[in-house]
C-alpha cells in the first residue's frame, strides 16, 4: 500500500478529510489528489484492507469485493499469505 501510494501522488500536496484518530494516535481519514479519492483507487486495485471499524464510505467494501474477485493486488496471494493488518498487530504487538 505504502508504494503503491508513492505511485498515485509522489511527493504532490493531498488534502485529507479527517474526524478522528485511531488508537494508535492515527489519523482517520480520506485521501484525495486533484479531487480523485486515493482511498478509493488504493482499495479498487487490491493494495489494502478495508477496516471496518473505522470505515464511513459505503462504496470501499463493494471495490473490495470487486479487486478480490478479480484478484488484484494482495487479493492475488493465498489466503496464507495474507495477513489483515489488525490480525499482524495483535499476535505481533
Amino acid at each position: 500500500a505504502k508504494r503503491a501510494l508513492a505511485g498515485l501522488v509522489g511527493n504532490r500536496l493531498v488534502r485529507v478529510e479527517w474526524g478522528k484518530t485511531d488508537r494508535y494516535g492515527r489519523l482517520i481519514g480520506t485521501v484525495y489528489h486533484d479531487n480523485q479519492n486515493i482511498n478509493r483507487m488504493l482499495v479498487a486495485d487490491g493494495h489494502c484492507w478495508v477496516y471496518t471499524r473505522y470505515n464511513r464510505d459505503e462504496r470501499l467494501p463493494d471495490l473490495q469485493r470487486q479487486a478480490q474477485t478479480a484478484r488484484k493486488g494482495l487479493w492475488r496471494l493465498s489466503e496464507y499469505d495474507r495477513i489483515p493488518p489488525w490480525e499482524w498487530r495483535r499476535n505481533n504487538e
